[in-house]
């Protein structure tokens, strides 16, 4: 196609201004610009603010995450990302004394970091783990020992107990992957929730040979960040999603805040992207997702109050009356977020199942935390502050046959040129999304022009 014909289709509208949307705008506008087009792109958001769930506020000298707190440095493209909105150099690591993670359970137990999404990597993190019986850790060792049938897409949870057995997924993998999500292991896709472990699995017919074997991916990481899996961002997170706009901005792009998605007009684009996630948009054809509403309690302390053991935090296994699912020591695990004379904690409440804290008040519910606190380590004295963040419909569920559904929807959607991408889909990791939103965009692109 000319480059005549592709300014005259090259119109795409983009519903959603969240990271996802914002990424596909930007992918968009790039290509407009190589193929020497003009930028025609316009973003509709209906909040009265860019980026989504991301926000970083600044209190009392803290940096505050009011969405998500952290990025998995190896996943998804980040790094590319970074390099072109020039933030290579604003990425921060974890703390070496912060990567250690806990479980509460009926006190609060180390995970080794020979691990990964609970599935064990040596003896010696088998070992370490005193808190489970013999019996339990030798059948979880015994997984790359047993033979693998495929049968579909079942749940997860389903599918690791085969896999791990009972004790070990409950007590370690449960509330570790389970939490992602907010949601039961065994209301999940095994292949779409994390498809790191279906892949492993349907590759080596065995997760722990698979991710022992697995190759070093440091190649492109920053040096700074080589030793850490998660890596933050100096500023925070919004700083990514004013990278994002300020280069829309440059590009020309219009970009229309507080405009409700159901009242736009889509009759004269050349394409439509929609990040916006189904239970917020009415839309034809698109896969029925359920998800789950959260809330994030930020806690600052007098560091001379609170003394914690190294380490990043804990995830909380279900127990009759507790509340909060995981804590992050936030200042311990991102010691640029506040400063020497204060501690930083963000415990996460809400699952699937447990609506209790969307009873409460804020009051009520960061007494309910506070009292969780105290039991697993000792806190009882009142924080200098908290911030409270409930989050409506924050994280989705997939549940077994989502890849199925998805791909089915897309495929009826794309003949219009019409387009599915977001959180609710692909991942709801930020790098997930800002992967699948520039695939999304190139498609677009490459169904208009060509």
């Amino acid at each position: 196609m000319s480059r005549r014909a592709a300014a005259r289709r090259g119109r795409l509208v983009v519903v959603g201004g969240g990271i996802t949307g914002l990424c596909a705008a930007h992918t968009w506008c790039t290509m407009a610009i190589d193929a020497g087009a003009p930028v025609d792109v316009v973003v509709y958001e209906q909040a009265d603010r860019w980026g989504g769930l991301i926000r970083t506020m600044v209190r009392d000298g803290c940096t505050v995450e009011c969405g998500p707190d952290a990025l998995l440095v190896r996943k998804g493209g980040l790094l590319s990302w970074m390099r072109t909105l020039g933030l290579t150099d604003a990425l921060v690591p974890q703390a070496p004394t912060g990567r250690t993670v806990y479980v509460w359970g009926d006190g609060v137990h180390v995970l080794p970091q020979a691990m990964l999404l609970g599935v064990p990597l040596s003896t010696d993190a088998l070992d370490a783990i005193d808190w489970i019986d013999d019996a339990a850790k030798a059948r979880a060792w015994a997984e790359q020992d047993t033979p693998f049938v495929p049968d579909g897409d079942g749940s997860l949870g389903s599918l690791l107990r085969k896999r791990f057995g009972t004790e070990w997924t409950d007590a370690v993998m449960r509330p570790l992957l389970g939490g992602i999500h907010a949601c039961s292991i065994d209301a999940l896709s095994a292949q779409a929730a994390f498809p790191q472990l279906w892949d492993a699995l349907h590759t080596h017919g065995s997760m722990i040979r698979a991710l022992r074997a697995r190759a070093p991916e440091d190649a492109d990481v920053p040096e700074q960040c080589k030793k850490s899996a998660f890596v933050s961002v100096r500023g925070g997170l919004g700083t990514i999603v004013d990278a994002l706009v300020r280069d829309l901005e440059r590009f020309g792009c219009t970009m229309r805040l507080g405009v409700d998605a159901q009242s736009i007009n889509t009759r004269d684009a050349d394409a439509v992207i929609v990040t916006a996630p189904p239970w917020h948009v009415s839309l034809a054809h698109m896969p029925r997702i359920q998800a789950t509403s959260v809330a994030y309690v930020v806690l600052a302390y007098d560091a001379r109050d609170v003394s914690l053991r190294p380490g990043s935090g804990f995830v909380a296994q279900e127990r009759p009356g507790r509340m909060i699912t995981a804590c992050t020591w936030t200042s311990q695990k991102w010691p640029h977020t506040a400063p020497p004379s204060r501690t930083l904690m963000r415990c996460y409440v809400g699952r699937m199942h447990d609506t209790r804290w969307m009873e409460l008040d804020d009051a009520a519910l960061a007494a309910a935390v506070r009292k969780d606190l105290a039991q697993a380590l000792g806190i009882v004295c009142p924080p200098l502050w908290t911030h409270i963040e409930r989050l409506s419909d924050a994280l989705p569920h997939y549940a077994p046959g989502h890849i199925a559904r998805v791909s089915d929807a897309r495929k009826t959607l794309s003949a219009h040129r019409t387009y599915i991408v977001g959180k609710a889909y692909d991942g709801v990791g930020i790098p997930d999304c800002m992967r699948s939103a520039a695939d999304a965009a190139m498609h677009a692109w490459h169904a208009v022009t060509e």
